[in-house]
């Protein structure tokens, strides 16, 4: 895992600036401090910070091919290196070292892509090819891996954080004021944009291209994303299902243990991250293993018993890490400056908690992220399993169910009814956090969003049924919001997150799946996963009630000493001048929530991470000569 930065100037003749280069790239000194390395050549200049795994004594970058003048610097792992670099060797090409940056480096090609299909890995790269003086980005398949840009007339600037494109004298801290609303609903921004006015991402999946020849960017997608691929190309057909699940996932482990520093377990007590807990340790036997959770003093959002339960039987080194409302309320900050956007996530805080504790004994922990979006693990995906059968009602029946439920506050029940006869929205509202009432206090007429509705139509085009056109959906909105977070606060702490669910091969195959080995009404969420946790772990534990890693926000908000302190921001001069919200709608919400009125935390969490983010990267020059370390 590491940092890497770029700078292209459109002027031929224009050497990048040296030391600018330097200081971009040092401000990503969390990302890799065991190394650090440049290359300059004309126009064009790359940064590397490198947090060693693989092939530690060798794999420096930049890296260049000098047979081909092409240099390389790259964020990631591939795991699957050993087997691609034997297939080079028998096309005769030499490798110097026993490193996957090599690996990428002697099979890259600019006149075609489908080399990119062969990587199983989470990456992100910059490519510079000398005789064509063009520069090639890319991006893994699901976008574990950031990789951001900018562009202006005379420079393209790109890096695997926003903090250091705003060091460059060209870019300037602005918001993006359109998609403010988006945010506000979703706590994320689909697509390309960010809440960056002129930054942008790298799509995942896709590769941008750019010459000085033609230099406005061009965005290809090479991930096919399993078209026309069938069951025998990953397993066994013969094999069930849950068979063919272990198949995959047990390999997929297996790949992610390659390292040579120590290598734990992000282990919450929860289904997914136990049964990769369970998987490792039949890989491993024998041999120490470190498992992390976190827990609150509040025992209602507490699982780290279940954590425990797992070490035990697994006979893993367990650490549990406590932390309370006070710890939390000092480190947003702290958050907000590392994930670079206004958080989305409430559990992002004690993720970085969890990721500097775990440093102290791994570099290296996989985690259960992407078996609910994979599986249909949320209980929010029973809506349109419920739809079919409630949509038969009258329609007057629905429509006064709809408002004893909304007068009620039973926000769940307000949800699936409030789009019963509007699929498209079944779907693309699914993942929002904020109750709609909430929402129409600010934007009352923003209900759609043309990059969603974009992702909809792939979906709908794609799949057959509502709980797979959501799943695709979820998988290209709401999941890379899961797996910012996951990048930004391991990376925090210089740790490396590994994801066994999301392999590309696991992944095409559950296209596969018909939507009953996921979901069904009467018999649960994840069905395929639970049943192959229950080859380890007792019914009980498996079919418990999720709860993930959860955050009492609403009490805490209510906390004038704690948490709550910071809805001053939502009242003083500097919120009311900036002009986003209506400043005494944000009062009233405020003061029905901390009177206990009603439940109004979902928005009120929205709004303070956005002022918050606001204050640190909007406002005044200083951040600028701040280190995010």
């Amino acid at each position: 895992m590491c940092g890497i930065v770029g700078i292209f100037n459109r002027d031929p003749h224009k050497a990048v600036d040296q030391r600018l280069l330097s200081a971009m790239t040092g401000s990503m000194s969390h990302r890799g401090p065991d190394d650090e390395g440049v290359f300059f050549s004309g126009p064009v200049g790359f940064g590397h910070r490198r947090l060693a795994i693989i092939d530690i004594a060798s794999g420096q970058q930049p890296m260049t091919d000098r047979s081909r003048s092409r240099t390389l610097i790259y964020n990631g792992e591939i795991y699957n290196y050993r087997e691609l670099q034997q297939c080079l060797i028998q096309q005769g090409v030499e490798l110097i070292t026993s490193s996957d940056t090599e690996v990428i480096l002697k099979s890259s090609s600019f006149s075609s892509f489908e080399w990119l299909e062969k990587f199983n890995g989470m990456f992100a790269f910059a490519l510079w090819d000398e005789p064509s003086k063009s520069l090639l980005l890319v991006r893994d398949r699901l976008g574990v891996k950031p990789l951001y840009y900018t562009a202006s007339y005379d420079s393209f600037i790109f890096a695997s954080e926003i903090t250091p494109l705003l060091l460059h004298p060209q870019v300037r801290a602005e918001v993006n004021p359109e998609k403010i609303p988006e945010y506000l609903a979703f706590r994320d921004i689909c697509g390309v944009d960010t809440m960056f006015k002129n930054i942008f991402e790298v799509p995942p999946g896709c590769v941008l291209l750019l010459s000085l020849k033609h230099f406005e960017p061009q965005i290809v997608r090479f991930w096919r994303e399993g078209m026309g691929k069938r069951v025998q190309d990953f397993v066994d057909p013969s094999d069930s299902a849950e068979d063919q699940l272990n198949t995959l996932l047990t390999e997929s482990v297996r790949y992610r243990l390659i390292s040579e520093v120590p290598v734990g377990i992000y282990n919450s007590g929860g289904v997914d991250s136990s049964l990769i807990t369970a998987i490792t340790r039949t890989l491993t036997t024998g041999t120490e293993l470190h498992t992390f959770s976190v827990g609150f003093e509040e025992a209602s959002y507490d699982e780290s018993q279940y954590a425990q339960v797992v070490a035990n039987k697994m006979e893993t080194i367990h650490h549990t890490l406590v932390i309370n409302e006070a710890q939390y309320a000092s480190s947003i900050s702290n958050a907000v400056l590392h994930l670079e956007e206004p958080i989305n996530h409430p559990h992002t805080v004690q993720l970085l908690h969890l990721s500097k504790f775990a440093k102290e004994h791994v570099t290296v922990v996989l985690t259960g992220e992407g078996a609910d979006e994979l599986f249909g693990g949320y209980p929010r995906y029973r809506a349109p399993l419920l739809s079919p059968y409630l949509s038969l009602l009258p329609k007057v029946i629905s429509q006064g169910l709809f408002t004893i439920f909304q007068r009620a506050h039973l926000r769940k029940a307000i949800k699936i009814f409030e789009d019963l006869h509007d699929c498209k929205r079944q779907v693309t509202q699914n993942a929002r956090l904020i109750p709609r009432k909430d929402f129409e206090i600010f934007y009352p007429d923003c209900y759609d969003f043309i990059e969603r509705d974009r992702v909809y139509e792939r979906a709908k085009n794609r799949e057959g049924s509502l709980l797979n056109q959501l799943l695709f959906y979820d998988q290209r909105t709401y999941l890379p919001s899961l797996l910012k977070r996951l990048d930004k606060m391991s990376m925090a702490a210089s740790i490396e997150c590994r994801v066994p669910f999301l392999d590309y091969r696991l992944v095409e195959w559950s296209y596969l799946l018909t939507e009953k080995k996921k979901a069904q009404l009467w018999k649960g969420n994840k069905i395929l996963v639970k049943k192959l946790a229950e080859r380890w772990f007792a019914r009980k534990f498996v079919y418990r009630s999720k709860s993930g890693f959860g955050v009492p926000i609403s009490a805490w908000l209510r906390n004038p000493k704690g948490l709550g302190q910071y809805l001053d921001i939502l009242t003083d001069r500097k919120f009311k001048e900036r002009g986003y919200f209506e400043v005494g709608a944000v009062e009233r919400l405020i003061k029905k929530h901390t009177e206990e009125v009603e439940d109004h935390s979902e928005i009120l969490w929205s709004l303070l991470n956005f002022e918050l983010w606001h204050r640190v990267f909007i406002d005044g020059d200083e951040f600028r000569h701040k280190s995010p370390t």
